[in-house]
């Protein structure tokens, strides 16, 4: 019985990977998705003052700090629940 080039479990992995390469590909294909650098909001931002910079970037870490903090866990979440069921 000839041995198969991939086990199962890497079919999966390759399966996987290919719907994510192809999902990103399909996101990175809107045009809107390139629409985050409008000119306007950039013109607005430079003029604004020292303050309103700063008011800014802490906003922007503010929305980063959460959002990264939830996906870990989700991530961590699923390999350790990915661990225990093999």
């Amino acid at each position: 019985m000839p041995k198969e080039p991939f086990s199962e479990i890497s079919q999966l992995m390759i399966r996987r990977c290919m719907a994510c390469f192809i999902g990103l590909l399909a996101v990175a294909a809107v045009p809107s998705a390139f629409a985050q650098g409008c000119p306007m909001c950039y013109r607005a931002a430079s003029q604004a003052g020292q303050m309103a910079i700063q008011a800014l970037q802490h906003g922007i870490l503010v929305l980063l700090i959460p959002t990264l903090v939830m996906f870990v866990g989700v991530l961590v979440f699923a390999f350790r629940r990915a661990a225990s069921t093999e």
